[in-house]
C-alpha cells in the first residue's frame, strides 16, 4: 500500500507534464483531424476532447494564428492604357 500512495504523486506529475500548455499555439491539421473523427462518430480520448474543444473556441473567436495568403491592397493601379506609354 505504501508503494502505491508514494507512486501516486509521481503518476500525476508526470501526467501533467505530458499535457499541452493552454497557451500553446493549435495546430489546425490536428484538429481539423480530430474534428473529422468527432463527425464520424468516433470516441476521442479525454486529452483529444479537451484539445478539440480549445480549438473549436479559438475558431470561434477568430483565433485561427495562420498568416492571411491574401495580398494588401496598396490602393494603386496603374491604367493599362498608361502602362509603357511614354508621355
Amino acid at each position: 500500500m505504501k508503494t502505491i500512495s508514494c507512486s501516486l504523486p509521481l503518476i500525476l506529475a508526470l501526467s501533467a507534464l505530458s499535457l499541452p500548455k493552454p497557451d500553446a499555439p493549435i495546430d489546425w491539421n490536428r484538429a481539423g483531424q480530430l474534428h473529422q473523427r468527432a463527425q464520424r462518430g468516433e470516441k476521442l480520448t479525454a486529452e483529444e476532447q479537451a484539445y478539440y474543444e480549445r480549438a473549436k473556441a479559438a475558431r470561434a473567436k477568430g483565433g485561427q494564428s495562420s498568416p492571411s495568403t491574401q495580398a494588401k491592397w496598396t490602393g494603386h493601379i496603374t491604367p493599362l492604357t498608361e502602362l509603357g506609354a511614354e508621355k
